[in-house]
């Protein structure tokens, strides 16, 4: 988990973003996810925790138009710190295509509207 520009968090959708080298990734879009983390204390390695995430990948063309694809996830009811933990993002299926938005607001109206569809998919696929 890297630092990335922030903007996740200035329209209320905190992210984790991760550093890609060469990485096999998937159609740009939305997708459901899973984020398993690796945590560790003092060099020792402790319990993985598996998290409900939204992850966009692509080129964020309503924000930057990146050069290249990123990668973040914004984890369900999450509140911390990552930074320099690892993780492992697990696609569990595609919420949307990526598309460019006419302004941030509809953005994150639409980000609203990908995180209540990831609950009610994660709701409907819970253990009983």
């Amino acid at each position: 988990v890297i630092h990335g520009d922030a903007m996740g968090r200035k329209l209320g959708w905190p992210t984790i973003n991760l550093e890609l080298d060469n990485e096999l990734l998937p159609a740009f879009g939305v997708y459901r996810s899973r984020v398993e983390v690796e945590r560790r204390s003092d060099g020792e390695r402790r319990r993985c925790e598996l998290l409900c995430a939204v992850t966009n990948v692509g080129l964020r063309p309503t924000l930057h138009s990146d050069r290249e694809p990123t990668l973040e996830s914004h984890i369900l009811d999450f509140e911390g710190d990552l930074y320099g933990s690892s993780v492992v993002i697990e696609m569990l299926d595609r919420l949307r295509g990526e598309r460019r938005f006419n302004s941030v607001d509809e953005l994150r109206r639409q980000i609203a509207r990908d995180v209540a569809e990831a609950r009610r998919r994660f709701s409907a696929t819970a253990p009983t």
